[in-house]
């Protein structure tokens, strides 16, 4: 039987539905409407509201652009499949610039003899699209499960969130280029001031998050106002972290302004540009800065609508040593998917019948006169179609390259770090996805059976208790080893060894794996 819960916090009550173990406080606000002249500003919290706020239904997400992969209906299939309740990362719900919102999942209060581990999670999308709204993140299982707290977090996104017009009013737009994160770091706070009425222990929070939410994690390492918001830390197949320079993304102000017909003389039109006219010139500038055609850049990170080192509130680089003296504290979790790319790849006309040849061919670009040799290397030792093959390769040089080199950087920063690669396949689309992109995330969430991307692969049941059980331990004392999970090393660049979590089939296994000279040397191109 569903009861309501009402709920103290610093702005006022709020009143969730308790129901089946759990407690679920939807849209909770953690900042003002960013919306009119507080557009393109750094987040300021909540004012106190009077009376009882509702927190029962999912409230408005960041304003962003559709999202589609390739352009294509097997692509769209795909996202559909990832996002069931609307066929994108907004589920059908409304956008909103005022989205600073929260959605809570706590274990009923009557199961609690004291504060559990709080666990936030950062979507992805890539600084662009995603919410805190989707289904396969919502953690009704995983807070009832493992008796913990999952806080998700909606914030800006786009121009919205990370267009620096400090560059024309360093005074008035201060922090406009990173506002986002700002988002993230002012959710943080909330956390730390109020979770505790929820359960929660503010002293034992992980963040969490995959792909643009893996990078987002990783920014935080960056952030001095982040520091000792946050204990742990997991990435699920980040995204490159390593962010542009401000040289770089001045950039995006500037294909902005020219778009948006923005000057130092008219910035006051900033408040009172229509939300539809900034996203059509979003995508504008991002067809300019990322027209889509580069696999993997090399040299200075790929110039991206997103955040960038200000110096400020993004100290440096998160591959610099800057973050090693507060960081060393705090441990991680790093991994990726085995075939990530197929979430790309799957939209192409030549993608399901690939051939190793064309493979090598389309690899030329990046891996030059060694890509014949590394796809049949691959090919000897993975038993695959092709196509599959291309995404695993594509993997290794993208997310999987990239989880390695984040793993080496925190461990040599004295963090304690532990390696995964999710490999745990889908049937959908008859098969050719492999283990993709996103695919970790209703295994993680427990939320396998209410996401058509999981397929119907026996075992799934099993690996999702497994990643879950691992998760919420890590959560709570920093080590994910235990349980019916084999011994899972501390990862360590020499040794480079790491858990493959899979089905084999039909019953869960989990062993260690390192990464052999040819995978290596497809990851060398990293820069």
């Amino acid at each position: 039987m569903a009861t309501f819960v009402t709920v103290p916090t610093a702005a006022g009550l709020v009143r969730g539905l308790d129901s089946c173990g759990v407690t679920r406080f939807l849209a909770v606000p953690y900042g003002e409407s960013t919306g009119g002249q507080r557009r393109f500003r750094p987040p300021v919290p909540k004012e106190p509201w009077t009376g009882v706020l509702d927190a029962l239904e999912f409230g408005p997400v960041a304003p962003q652009n559709d999202f589609r992969i390739g352009g294509s209906s097997r692509g769209d299939r795909m996202i559909g499949s990832l996002n069931p309740r609307g066929g994108s990362p907004t589920e059908a719900g409304p956008t909103s610039e005022d989205c600073l919102s929260l959605n809570i999942w706590a274990p009923s209060e009557n199961g609690r003899s004291r504060p559990v581990p709080v666990m936030v999670w950062l979507h992805g999308g890539a600084y662009l699209t995603g919410s805190g709204n989707e289904t396969a993140f919502h953690a009704d299982v995983l807070a009832e499960r493992e008796n913990v707290v999952v806080v998700a977090v909606n914030h800006r996104l786009g121009l919205l969130g990370f267009c620096p017009w400090e560059d024309y009013d360093p005074t008035g737009y201060a922090g406009a280029g990173v506002a986002g994160m700002l988002d993230i770091v002012l959710a943080l706070e909330w956390v730390r001031d109020n979770i505790a009425a929820f359960g929660g222990d503010p002293g034992n929070v992980t963040v969490f998050g995959q792909s643009g939410g893996g990078a987002k994690t990783a920014n935080l390492l960056a952030m001095p106002n982040a520091r000792g918001l946050f204990h742990k830390i997991i990435m699920q197949s980040p995204s490159s972290p390593s962010l542009p320079l401000k040289e770089d993304h001045s950039r995006i102000a500037a294909l902005a302004a020219e778009e948006l017909g923005i000057d130092a003389g008219n910035l006051e039109r900033l408040a009172e540009l229509p939300v539809g006219q900034i996203l059509q010139a979003q995508r504008t500038v991002e067809q300019l800065v990322d027209p889509g055609r580069v696999l993997f850049s090399r040299g200075r990170p790929q110039l991206r609508i997103g955040p960038y080192r200000d110096g400020v509130h993004i100290a440096g680089d998160f591959y610099s040593a800057d973050i090693q003296p507060w960081a060393a504290g705090i441990p991680a979790i790093v991994g990726s998917a085995a075939h990530e790319y197929s979430m790309k790849l799957c939209s192409r006309d030549d993608y399901p019948d690939a051939t190793d040849e064309l493979v090598a061919a389309e690899l030329a670009a990046e891996l030059g006169d060694q890509a014949a040799a590394i796809v049949a290397d691959y090919a000897a030792r993975h038993d695959e179609p092709p196509r599959l093959r291309w995404a695993r390769i594509c993997a290794d040089i993208s997310f999987r390259g990239v989880a390695i080199r984040t793993a080496d950087h925190l461990a040599a920063c004295g963090l304690t770090v532990f390696e995964y690669v999710f490999n745990q396949p889908t049937d959908i689309l008859d098969g050719m996805l492999g283990s993709c992109h996103s695919l970790d995330l209703a295994y993680t969430f427990g939320t396998v059976d209410r996401i058509p991307m999981t397929g119907r692969v026996p075992g799934r049941h099993q690996v999702s208790e497994h990643i879950m059980d691992a998760w919420a331990r890590f959560a709570r004392t920093g080590d994910p080893n235990g349980g019916s999970l084999p011994a899972w090393p501390a990862w360590s660049p020499a040794e480079a060894r790491l858990l493959l979590m899979e089905t084999a089939p039909a019953i869960v296994s989990a062993v260690d794996y390192a990464p052999l000279a040819t995978e290596r040397g497809a990851m060398a191109i990293l820069p």
